[in-house]
């Protein structure tokens, strides 16, 4: 007797796959962490929790072992409550970004000033990226902010963040849920300038000490050396990603 099967692929699984060969085949997206709980593992060498690389080989390393889950859909994403001190916070040492890097963030915040990610240089110096604040967006510089217009991210819902760091032109540009790139604009002059040679720490769930990301929750974040206006396809593919691939 043969029998027949029929097997129904839906939607989710399809922009999963086309989200996963639109991004391996982009050279540019060159770190990717897709933080789901059971695809971690602790490093034998200090025991604390990595988060693997899904694009790369440089893992994310839990700072210490008081992280914290969450939940997005049926997985559990790292969740960061309003600790100072660099608590259960997750970093990762990757090399020089270049002249232009763009941030890809898929969050979920329920509070204002909360300070997503941050790339920070061995000489102190920093960026940071708030998803909302003061009913805007914005970004800091050493101290110094750029506001962005409009559409901050609204509280206690999953969405997708893209900034790109021009640093030879001295700009700065933000999306959010693959929306037009609004330009930041600096309320206090501040200016752009070259980072230092050498590595960058990629910090994930906090800004700058002791500031800390004051409860929200992130699944995705990748650093490309390049900017992702000129990228349309990832774009849209990561959007469709952030919307579907977590079903509850």
């Amino acid at each position: 007797m043969t029998q027949k099967i029929n097997t129904i692929i839906d939607r989710p699984v399809t922009d999963l796959r086309h989200f996963t060969s639109v991004l391996n085949a982009e050279p540019q997206v060159q770190h990717m962490w897709t933080a789901i709980r059971e695809k971690t593992y602790r490093d034998p060498t200090d025991g604390l929790l990595r988060i693997p690389a899904r694009k790369g080989d440089i893992p994310m390393a839990a700072n210490d072992d008081a992280v914290e889950w969450g939940s997005r859909g049926r997985y559990e994403v790292p969740f960061f409550p309003n600790l100072g001190g660099s608590t259960g916070r997750y970093r990762a040492t990757i090399p020089n970004l270049g002249n232009v890097v763009s941030v890809l963030l898929n969050g979920n915040v329920s509070q204002g000033a909360t300070e997503a990610w941050s790339l920070r240089w061995p000489d102190g110096s920093f960026w940071w990226f708030q998803p909302n604040r003061n009913g805007s967006r914005a970004t800091a510089n050493n101290g110094s902010h750029w506001d962005f217009t409009a559409n901050p991210s609204p509280f206690d819902q999953w969405n997708f963040n893209a900034v790109v760091i021009d640093f030879a032109a001295g700009q700065i540009f933000h999306s959010l849920n693959n929306g037009d790139f609004d330009q930041g604009v600096s309320p206090s002059g501040g200016t752009i300038s070259m980072p230092p040679a050498g590595d960058v720490t990629v910090w994930m769930g906090e800004g700058t000490p002791p500031q800390p990301f004051a409860e929200g929750r992130i699944s995705d974040l990748a650093i490309v050396h390049g900017d992702v206006r000129t990228m349309p396809e990832l774009m849209t593919a990561w959007n469709e990603y952030n919307q579907t691939a977590y079903p509850g």
